[in-house]
């Protein structure tokens, strides 16, 4: 079994071999690789539009090699089978969030989602603490802006407590 991208179709009869009548070539791909691998129908798959993905059974015959339209060389299974399954459409071919996602992935993308709500509330409830103006001792030797406002720290009287001169 295969399965892939239709990139492209072509419809031939081989010269030399009338018994095999009408032969329709489609070229199939990976999303997001050069890769492509030929599967020679014998029987009409009918329309299918490109970039739809497909599947189907079928014998390999050999490893072909070929080159892309960008010049590229590259080297890919033929196959021989009898018809093609479109699985998805075009337009439905790129894989949506939530869709064909295993039970594995899910929890993986719920767990991501949990740790990054996580990271920015902390990340907000530490700013605003930060941002707070700090809260000025209260009682005896609050800051008065003289020299000894911080004598009260370090157990001395402050010196507006001193009696004379």
């Amino acid at each position: 079994m295969i399965e892939g991208l239709v990139q492209g179709r072509y419809e031939y009869e081989v010269q030399n071999r009338r018994d095999l009548g009408r032969l329709w070539q489609i070229e199939l791909s990976e999303l997001g690789t050069r890769s492509l691998c030929a599967v020679v129908c014998t029987e009409d798959p009918g329309p299918i539009p490109n970039r739809s993905h497909v599947r189907t059974k079928g014998f390999f015959i050999k490893v072909r090699g070929y080159r892309t339209s960008e010049g590229v060389e590259g080297a890919g299974p033929l196959i021989v089978a009898r018809n093609l399954e479109v699985v998805r459409s075009p337009a439905s071919s790129l894989p949506a969030l939530g869709r064909n996602v295993d039970s594995a992935g899910a929890w993986l993308v719920g767990l991501i989602a949990l740790l990054a709500a996580a990271w920015l509330i902390l990340r907000v409830r530490i700013r605003r603490r930060s941002a707070a103006p700090a809260i000025a001792p209260t009682g005896r030797g609050a800051s008065s802006g003289t020299e000894g406002e911080f004598d009260w720290l370090i157990g001395r009287p402050d010196r507006g407590d001193r009696d004379g001169p």
